[in-house]
């Protein structure tokens, strides 16, 4: 089953929810299948820039498909995360929302990991600058930049349970 035009260089699946598999293209386009029906729902397009290709050699240029794929968060919204935005969709409405762009644009943040918590109701961001908290709950975000006299710079990924905060630098990995 094609759930995209057959010009699509990629197709992806990221999550199942119910019912359907939801999927995104290189051009950022959303949609669902759902396996029961076998019906294909177009659900957007973000205004993200094309992911210009899947292959190592061109990491650079697409590094927030290979660090970070689309999340689905509390069963209802998809978020995904690029080297410059960071975008949540409602699944069921198709809208969109940027919950960190001003955060982003006044520190010249650049993400380059998501990862929602299983407890606690809050995604992490690592970023250039450090970690991004950022709570689900009241929708605060807060930039750690150091722990315990441990820089948090350049950080490529981080998750966390209850009592544990693993995070991966370049050459490092810190817990």
């Amino acid at each position: 089953v094609s759930v995209f035009s057959s010009n699509d260089k990629l197709t992806m699946p990221f999550g199942f929810l119910n019912n359907k598999i939801w999927c995104f293209n290189n051009r950022y386009e959303v949609t669902s299948y759902d396996v029961s029906t076998k019906k294909i729902a177009f659900i957007t397009k973000l205004n993200l820039p094309e992911i210009p290709s899947v292959h190592v050699y061109n990491q650079n240029l697409s590094k927030s498909f290979y660090q970070s794929f689309p999340i689905i968060v509390n069963n209802k919204y998809a978020w995904f995360c690029t080297k410059k935005q960071i975008v949540s969709i409602d699944l069921k409405t198709g809208e969109t929302q940027f919950p960190l762009q001003i955060l982003s644009e006044k520190l010249g943040l650049e993400f380059n990991s998501i990862y929602k918590t299983k407890t606690k109701n809050e995604i992490i961001f690592a970023t250039n600058l450090g970690l991004v908290f950022y709570s689900l709950n009241n929708k605060q975000a807060e930039l750690k930049t150091s722990i315990d006299n441990h820089t948090l710079k350049n950080s490529f990924s981080a998750i966390s349970n209850d009592q544990y905060l693993i995070v991966s630098q370049f050459n490092n990995l810190n817990i």
